[in-house]
C-alpha cells in the first residue's frame, strides 16, 4: 500500500491508493470512507466502475484517515494541550485531505467528484463549503 508523506505531518505518512483513470481525465473521484472502515471498503464498488464503459474514466483516490486502516494515528495525539482520542477536529480531518490531494494527485484536482458515507459525508460537505 503506498503512503504519502503530508508537509504538516511528515513523521505520519497517509496509506492511499489512486486509481488511474484516462489519460485525459481531469475528473477526480475520492472515496471518503465512515468511521472505522478502511478504504479497502471501496474495492468493490472501483472495480465494478472500472469495468463499466464510462468515458472517460476518473482517477479515483481511497485513503485510510489517521488511526484508520493502514495510516499511523494522527500525530496530533502527542500534543499536551489535546485530550487523548479528540485530537483532530473535522477541520483538521479536511486539512489533511486537501494536502493529500495535492500531493498525491495536484494535476488532477481541478474537478472533484466525492463518494462517501457516514462522517465521510460530513468531510465532503465541509470541503466544499471551503
Amino acid at each position: 500500500m503506498p503512503t504519502a508523506v503530508l508537509l504538516s505531518k511528515p513523521e505520519a505518512p497517509v496509506a492511499y491508493e489512486l486509481f488511474p483513470g484516462d489519460a485525459g481525465s481531469s475528473l477526480l473521484v475520492v472515496c471518503l470512507n465512515g468511521l472505522g472502515l478502511a478504504q479497502g471498503y471501496w474495492k468493490p464498488a472501483i472495480e465494478l466502475f472500472q469495468k463499466s464503459k464510462v468515458s472517460p474514466k476518473p482517477w479515483i483516490l481511497t485513503y485510510d484517515r489517521y488511526g484508520q486502516g493502514d495510516s499511523p494515528r494522527d500525530p496530533r495525539e502527542n500534543w499536551p494541550n489535546k485530550d487523548p482520542g479528540y485530537a483532530h477536529t473535522l477541520d483538521d480531518v479536511t486539512d489533511d485531505l486537501q494536502e493529500l490531494i495535492q500531493t498525491v494527485s495536484s494535476d488532477r484536482c481541478s474537478r472533484i467528484v466525492f463518494l462517501s458515507n457516514s462522517i465521510g459525508a460530513h468531510i465532503a460537505r465541509r470541503y466544499a463549503h471551503r
